[in-house]
């Protein structure tokens, strides 16, 4: 028997056909999408937030400039958390992607536009149609021309990212294929940082990418309460370290020879002065300056003078 699915084809997109015939065992097993739906973060990341609000709005400024259009917004859509070559397997082949390098993070991250906002701006740049609705796109390759104008695109992308993130970003490459975007290992956690451009009438996605280490090097608010609590630590753990202080009232240099002739009761005569300064010593190391004070059958030393510097 066999299906025919001419008639669902005005009604279903393939994918939808593929989705209905796959076996439900798989669906949720190895289904990209699923796997990005279901990656929850551990935490929230309020200065990454910050910062890619903060690109939203200098890419504003950017497109009006390369666009001349006057109604231009870019919105924050969400933040997905997942792995690399699972977000890879849901970009169609081709998409266009910009490959970045930040040099202080010693890493690539990466930027994808979607076929409406790649089609929106290619036809903005060139003069074509504005205000009008979205067309209908297949997913055909980009003509050598239409790749040079969107990597002028994403190489002004980098000042803003630049600026956004206080870092310097470095346009690297451009790409249509998703299988060569492997910017880290594919099993590697990310972050997809989406955005919605919106152009006029037209609407378009843009996706930030990058591996989810690094935003221990963006999130400073994170790092200042892991430093603060490191501090706060160690200063604790100092404050219960054992030290031996040594006393040295005086010294003498005497003769091996005489010394070979001490026996059980001789006595050895220290030149002690009560205006003499003692040092206490740690680690053969004078740490203060003190005089000596005996009272009654006690005997204790004055701290008279500290020598080192407390930091």
């Amino acid at each position: 028997m066999q299906l025919d699915t001419s008639a669902l084809s005005n009604i279903l997109t393939q994918e939808e056909i593929d989705a209905l015939l796959l076996p439900e065992e798989q669906k949720t097993e190895t289904n990209p999408l699923n796997l990005l739906k279901n990656a929850q973060p551990a935490k929230k990341y309020p200065e990454l937030e910050k910062k890619i609000d903060a690109f939203g709005r200098a890419l504003i400024g950017t497109l009006h400039h390369l666009t001349q259009i006057e109604n231009i917004s870019v919105q924050t859509q969400s933040f997905i958390f997942g792995q690399l070559g699972a977000y890879l397997d849901t970009l169609p082949n081709p998409s266009m992607l910009g490959f970045y390098q930040v040099s202080d993070w010693r890493q690539s991250v990466l930027t994808v536009l979607d076929f409406n906002l790649a089609y929106c701006l290619l036809d903005a740049t060139l003069g074509g149609r504005r205000g009008t609705s979205a067309m209908s796109l297949d997913s055909r390759n980009y003509t050598p021309i239409e790749k040079n104008i969107l990597k002028n695109i994403l190489i002004s992308f980098s000042e803003d990212f630049s600026k956004s993130f206080e870092q310097k970003f470095k346009f690297e490459t451009m790409d249509v294929n998703p299988k060569t975007a492997l910017i880290a290992s594919p099993a590697c956690e990310i972050v997809i940082c989406r955005l919605e451009v919106c152009l006029e009438k037209r609407k378009g996605i843009l996706d930030f990418v990058l591996p989810l280490h690094l935003l221990s090097y963006i999130d400073s608010s994170d790092n200042v309460s892991v430093i603060d609590e490191y501090t706060e630590n160690l200063a604790t753990a100092l404050c219960k370290v054992p030290l031996q202080l040594k006393a040295v009232l005086d010294k003498k240099e005497i003769p091996f020879k005489d010394i070979l002739k001490w026996k059980v009761g001789d006595l050895l005569p220290l030149t002690y002065f009560e205006d003499k300064p003692l040092e206490l010593s740690c680690q053969n190391q004078c740490v203060f300056k003190g005089a000596l004070e005996v009272n009654k059958k006690n005997i204790s030393v004055k701290i008279e003078k500290k020598m080192f510097e407390a930091r």
